[in-house]
């Protein structure tokens, strides 16, 4: 036997309190609802050609405001808005299977708990490199230089023969928590095995103080300093 109950229809895109009703219709109190609204700390998280190319690991004036090209060199290009203006993403291309590209960003005013969670939604193209990763790792002095950055706090490793299709997009995510020495946190898309491309439709790193790792949101975009 099945059993259901309690069935309600709701126009809100999330439940209210269920209310009991028999023969009548009843009324409640008022709910008190809330809800945690994730923040993107990245900049430009769906045009990753907003930066420069470092020339090395130990490069010290690199722009930690935006992302940051390391490789030899690792390229990005804008794909063009599809006709209903929505961005269509940057297509990276490995030249080498050690190329990355990442951004920085500055852990201010937040307790040692804090959990970081790095999202990329990744589409695969014609011709791409076998596998690639997805990184977080820290730094205590809230430096610029890439090797700084000698603690990681999670990664991943994504097979690109995973995403079926070139139009299909996939959601991943690494998280961890920084703990109270970390004056900063390096958002990295690292080459794994194999050259070739790969499209990001968009990146975001969402820092939750208070609810923990199971507190993603969806990915907010940005495509402004």
């Amino acid at each position: 036997d099945l059993y259901a109950w309690g069935a309600q229809f709701e126009t809100n895109p999330f439940a209210t309190s269920y209310i009991p009703t028999t023969s009548a219709a009843a009324s409640r109190q008022a709910d008190y609802c809330s809800t945690w609204l994730p923040h993107n700390y990245l900049r430009y998280s769906r045009d990753l050609t907003q930066g420069a190319a470092t020339a090395g690991d130990a490069a010290t004036t690199n722009d930690i405001t935006k992302w940051i090209r390391r490789g030899s060199p690792l390229t990005a290009a804008r794909n063009a808005a599809v006709a209903d203006g929505t961005s269509t993403g940057t297509t990276v291309t490995l030249v080498a299977s050690t190329d990355s590209i990442y951004q920085i960003v500055t852990l201010d005013r937040r307790p040692s708990t804090v959990s970081c969670s790095f999202v990329v939604a990744i589409r695969s193209a014609a011709s791409p490199p076998t596998s690639i990763i997805l990184r977080l790792k820290t730094s205590a002095t809230g430096s610029a230089t890439y090797n700084d950055y000698s603690t990681t706090l999670a990664s991943t490793t994504i097979t690109l023969a995973d995403i079926p299709n070139t139009t299909s997009t996939r959601t991943y995510i690494v998280q961890g928590t920084p703990g109270a020495t970390a004056a900063s946190v390096m958002c990295e898309i690292l080459g794994s095995s194999g050259t070739g491309d790969f499209v990001i439709e968009a990146a975001a790193l969402q820092i939750d103080p208070s609810q923990g790792l199971g507190a993603i949101g969806p990915i907010l975009l940005t495509d402004s300093a």
